[in-house]
């Protein structure tokens, strides 16, 4: 099952890519997909922050993209008062989003097909893909990389072998 998050990241060696894991409320998750960026400085630490928005998979969840059409349309109706000024309750969808349905599945916007006015009410009509999710083999590929790069090899003698150690 994919999640959508916001990571954030301080200092020059905590990077973001696909593939990467996290944990989260004690569940193991890899990022499948990465959908914006902000970079911005920590001034008391003087180190750079990234904040990112992420599509994640739960690390052995249930795979339910596969049971969706890989396109789908939908419209939705935005109110003036809801969507303008700076204290807006909602943003329009822009094409790149990432959207999370009632049966957690994480579409991605692809297309705005269609902006019209319904009296005082703007509906914009769209087209959406379903992001694929990893399989259960991939995800444990992910997992056993993040996991190697985390061992250092530390310089000193090599001994010859001679038993179990």
């Amino acid at each position: 099952m994919l999640y959508k998050f916001r990571l954030r990241r301080e200092g020059y060696s905590n990077s973001v890519h696909i593939g990467d894991s996290f944990e989260y409320e004690k569940e193991q998750y890899v990022v499948i997909r990465i959908g914006s960026v902000k970079w911005s400085t920590n001034y008391v630490k003087k180190v750079p922050v990234l904040v990112t928005k992420v599509v994640a998979q739960k690390y052995k969840g249930e795979l339910i993209a596969n049971k969706y059409k890989a396109y789908v349309s939908f419209s939705k109706t935005y109110r003036q008062e809801n969507v303008d000024g700076y204290d807006a309750k909602e943003k329009i969808l822009q094409v790149g989003y990432f959207i999370q349905d009632a049966d957690g599945l994480v579409l991605e916007v692809a297309n705005i097909d269609k902006i019209a006015f319904d009296f005082v009410d703007l509906t914009v009509y769209y087209s959406a893909r379903t992001i694929p999710e990893w399989s259960h083999n991939e995800m444990e590929e992910a997992l056993k990389k993040e996991r190697l790069k985390k061992f250092t090899i530390i310089p000193g003698k090599q001994y010859p072998s001679e038993g179990p150690f």
